[in-house]
């Protein structure tokens, strides 16, 4: 009987909950968080305004905006691709990364919210960073300033860094400190509220919940190139024994010479 092989690329399966239920979990947990956070919006807004960071790690924050960008992104997917000689890790990735970034930008068409850098008092309550629900039936022209909710940079960098996760298990705390830091940036910048990050990070979950499903592409070509053996094929089979012959009774008798 074959043995299983839990080998997934550089790192193994139980190093990544790959499981989709337990991704969809974790979606679950940070869009709950994201909802709690609603409450302290403002006053984060006003303690990143008074932190003053040291001028390394500022620049780090700064740079860390290319991990959530779409051009840096698509370097780092084509990186990827070009190094491991595989264009089926390049699509993976970018379903990953920007799946969850065209995600994000679906639901800023359900509600529309001022981005903090856009005249938003941050003295002011929580309600004033709203604007309306359903923006485009409503006439709210949805823009780069009333576009916040959620954040589309926090969604594909998280979505890369579960993707490069999945493909390379053992780098999963380097990709994860980048999407971090990339969600860092967008509150900095006054881009977004700590519920936007938070929420986007959610929705980056919920795409890889549907990624890791059996039947998605994704999920089949990381199981060829990786060597992988499917679940069928790890299910032992019951042994069926040759059927018995039996003696032939109406074959003519033997003369002896």
């Amino acid at each position: 009987m074959l043995a299983p092989n839990t080998q997934l690329f550089s790192g193994t399966e139980s190093s990544w909950p790959h499981a989709p239920r337990t991704l969809l979990l974790i979606a679950i947990v940070f869009l709950a968080t994201a909802a709690g956070c609603l409450m302290i919006d403002m006053p984060m807004l006003r303690v990143m305004r008074d932190t003053d960071p040291p001028g390394d790690i500022q620049r780090l924050v700064d740079f860390s905006e290319g991990f959530g960008h779409g051009l840096g992104v698509g370097l780092i997917i084509l990186t990827v691709a070009v190094l491991a000689n595989s264009w089926k890790k390049a699509v993976t990735l970018a379903t990953y990364a920007y799946g969850a970034g065209l995600l994000c930008d679906a639901v800023k068409f359900i509600v529309a919210r001022h981005r903090p850098y856009h005249g938003v008092d941050f003295e002011g309550s929580l309600a004033d960073t709203f604007i309306a629900w359903l923006p485009w039936i409503n006439g709210v022209p949805l823009d780069q300033p009333t576009s916040s909710f959620p954040s589309a940079h926090a969604a594909t960098a998280f979505g890369l860094a579960i993707g490069l996760t999945r493909l390379y298990p053992r780098g999963r705390f380097i990709f994860f400190f980048c999407a971090i830091l990339g969600a860092v940036q967008r509150l900095d910048s006054y881009a977004h509220y700590t519920s936007d990050v938070i929420a986007g990070a959610g929705i980056a979950f919920v795409v890889a919940s549907i990624m890791a499903c059996e039947w998605t592409l994704a999920t089949i070509w990381i199981r060829s190139e990786s060597g992988m053996i499917s679940c069928e094929e790890l299910t032992p089979r019951p042994e069926i024994a040759p059927p018995e012959i039996a003696p032939r009774t109406d074959a003519p008798p033997r003369r002896c010479a």
